[in-house]
């Protein structure tokens, strides 16, 4: 009996825990990531790394902060093809991973696009250019078309199906954002979203561009942005 009644709490805190995720993002599922170039359609080719550094990698997003954002090259839903390397170091970027099936998502995507929407590039010194990219993390692409034509969005979308960009940015909740400063090094990470996020990223956004470093302040920032 007693053993049944400690199981009893043990699982419960597990399902108060999952709640708290939840409720800044969706949670994700953790798989293995690699390192390989994946060919034929839709396929990911990322940047390869030495074993040894691959090993002592972590798993935290946040231990990114300052580095230089990792590269791929994928396949967008257009049937063009998303190079972060032709960003990296020449404008700041607003990299999001999102899949319409997910409802923070959902509440998240709309004030994302109003964050570009009030960035869009202008012509003003010491002001660096900004673009949003985004990362659709499943296999069925017509859901994010279908999604992103009722919505009428237009920003571009890359294919990750089999997770290559989830894994190379540590992601464990959706929506996952990352923000890259125009010298590539990753400026802030944002996993999950919430009421505060869209006002503290805009903030980010507007330092970033302006070229603030804003890494030790990230390093603070709650999950979800709450």
């Amino acid at each position: 009996m007693k053993m049944h009644l400690r199981w009893t709490s043990v699982a419960m805190l597990a399902l108060v825990a999952m709640a708290l995720m939840l409720a800044a993002g969706c949670q994700q599922g953790s798989e293995e990531g690699t390192a390989a170039v994946t060919d034929g359609g839709a396929g990911v080719a990322l940047a390869a790394q030495p074993e040894e550094a691959a090993a002592e990698e972590s798993d935290d997003p946040m231990d990114m902060l300052g580095k230089e954002a990792p590269a791929f090259v994928s396949e967008t839903l257009d049937g063009d093809e998303m190079k972060l390397e032709d960003y990296l170091g020449k404008q700041v970027v607003l990299l999001t991973l999102w899949t319409p099936s997910c409802p923070v998502c959902q509440e998240a995507v709309p004030e994302i696009a109003d964050i570009a929407e009030n960035n869009k590039d202008e012509e003003e010194e010491g002001v660096a250019d900004f673009k949003l990219l985004t990362v659709y993390l499943g296999g069925d692409a017509d859901a994010p078309k279908d999604y992103l034509e009722d919505k009428e969005y237009e920003f571009p979308v890359a294919l990750d199906p089999e997770g290559e960009i989830k894994d190379m940015y540590r992601l464990s909740m959706t929506p996952h954002s990352v923000l890259v400063g125009a010298d590539g090094t990753v400026q802030a990470v944002y996993p999950g979203w919430d009421a505060d996020s869209k006002d503290m990223v805009s903030d980010h956004v507007t330092r970033v561009r302006a070229g603030e470093d804003i890494t030790d302040e990230a390093m603070d920032a709650p999950m979800g942005g709450g």
